[in-house]
């Protein structure tokens, strides 16, 4: 069985050999990976979607659901004010008006792939 194009950057163990540690690597690849690959993308677009749905009264609001699926907790009030923000600049970038943010995926795909490369997302601490 072959390891899914995605996770060979992250050196995984091969099919047919048991190993009782994996090596701990951590090179470019897997950043440029978590940054590019079409998987990837299209998970944050997936999440987006269902974020778009999900009838969100504030960008607050829906942060702080955002950090409790992918991280576990909800954000601190830093981290709040900082992807409400990105959500704000990321909204001009697209030409989303303010009054549109919530109901726009292209916004929330962003948030959604930048929550995916946060080192807390993406490391077991």
């Amino acid at each position: 069985m072959e390891t899914p194009r995605f996770l060979a950057a992250f050196n995984p163990p091969g099919g047919k050999v048991t190993r009782g540690r994996r090596d701990v690597t951590n090179v470019p690849a897997q950043a440029l990976a978590l940054l590019n690959d079409p998987f990837v993308i299209a998970e944050a677009k997936l999440w987006a979607d269902r974020l778009v749905a999900d009838g969100a009264a504030s960008s607050q609001k829906r942060i702080e659901r955002m950090f409790l699926a992918a991280l576990g907790r909800a954000p601190d009030a830093g981290e709040a004010r900082r992807f409400e923000a990105t959500a704000e600049t990321l909204a001009q970038l697209h030409g989303v008006p303010a009054t549109e943010v919530l109901s726009s995926p292209a916004v929330w795909q962003d948030v959604a792939h930048t929550l995916f490369n946060l080192t807390e997302f993406i490391y077991i601490q």
